[in-house]
């Protein structure tokens, strides 16, 4: 048996409701043989069992409006109120994450992700109509906004929060500068036409895939999801380097200023949980968690204390929801929210 499974004795303990989240975001989550015989088990050793799980996915598939919320704000309680005796670490983690991640899926519902409107409404603005040229921004997103932008070739872009970009399509190329933010591009294969994205210090360039590119004033990210790109130093995507970087589909490369390129494997599902309104952390010390949180809303939380930065997270949270945040954490560490003097609510350890 795994070694972050539970034994079927403690899954019984927890209750019917309790270990039905803990199988809706572990079979969601992890692909693993092992999991088979035990889940039967569980399934099957009493009829309570199998009305639970038959609830959570009635949960998870229908997203009936009208009974959501109290279904499953009483499974979050029970959840977050659950304070293991005699279980590992890691069974506590999962059995509390499995319930954000039902929230988050419930309130990306609500903010409209799953039919199609926005999920913060977009507010209009006067965009300059000639995208064959560099100047302003022709498309941008506020802080907590998503948007999705189909341009004039078939290709479409989502924008994540506080994100910018500037677009020159010409008649033998299509270029687009990331000013800021992060965005995905799902590219329609033009031969003809080189798609080309400067970021940062580095261009990307593609002839028919989807990709994530992400710029900070430290670091540029590129992740390919299919398809192929080379990634090339410079700045103006009109002329970029003849040396370059080619990905290969669920690679990740990081630039950063000054120094050699790196690239790895990337964790496609967290990293690209932006689009469908959802971060999801494995492990992560809570000082990355809460920085990446507060690139979505206007109101920042803190971590001064180190030892509460380095405490680890595990879990998918919705984005721009603070206090669903903090109430997850809350019932999980020995923390508590204080007001700070620069208007952020940092997070301390409780005495």
């Amino acid at each position: 048996m795994s070694a972050d499974l539970p034994t079927l004795e403690a899954l019984e303990k927890l209750g019917p409701t309790k270990a039905a989240a803990f199988w809706l975001e572990r079979l969601d989550r992890v692909e693993d043989d092992e999991d088979s015989p035990l889940f039967h088990r569980w399934l099957t050793a009493s009829e309570e069992n199998r009305a639970a799980w038959d609830d959570a996915l009635d949960v998870w598939d229908s997203f009936d409006e009208a009974d959501m919320d109290g279904e499953l704000e009483a499974m979050r309680r029970e959840a977050l109120s659950f304070r293991p005796r005699g279980l590992s670490a890691p069974w506590f983690r999962y059995a509390a994450a499995s319930l954000a991640v039902i929230a988050s899926t419930a309130l990306l519902w609500h903010m409209g992700t799953f039919d199609g409107r926005e999920p913060v409404p977009y507010v209009a603005r006067a965009e300059r109509a000639d995208l064959y040229s560099f100047g302003l921004p022709d498309y941008t997103t506020a802080v907590g906004q998503r948007r999705t932008i189909g341009l004039s070739d078939g290709s479409r872009v989502t924008l994540d929060t506080d994100t910018a970009i500037d677009i020159a399509y010409l008649p033998d190329k299509r270029l687009i500068r990331l000013v800021r933010g992060q965005a995905f591009f799902a590219v329609r294969h033009d031969a003809t036409r080189p798609f080309r994205v400067a970021a940062g210090e580095r261009i990307v360039s593609v002839l028919g895939t989807s990709f994530n590119v992400r710029v900070s004033p430290e670091e540029t990210r590129v992740v390919l999801v299919e398809g192929a790109v080379a990634v090339s130093k410079g700045s103006d995507p009109a002329q970029p380097d003849a040396v370059f970087e080619h990905l290969s589909p669920g690679q990740e490369l990081i630039a950063h200023l000054g120094d050699d390129d790196h690239i790895h494997n990337a964790d496609l599902g967290s990293g690209l949980g932006w689009r469908e309104g959802f971060l999801q952390f494995d492990g992560d010390p809570l000082g990355k968690v809460v920085a990446e949180l507060n690139r979505y809303t206007p109101q920042k939380l803190l971590v001064r204390d180190p030892w509460v930065a380095d405490l680890r997270i595990s879990g998918a949270f919705p984005t721009g929801d603070t206090d669903r945040f903090i109430q997850t954490l809350g019932a999980i560490y020995p923390v508590r929210v204080i007001p700070a003097a620069g208007g952020e609510l940092e997070i301390i350890r409780k005495r």
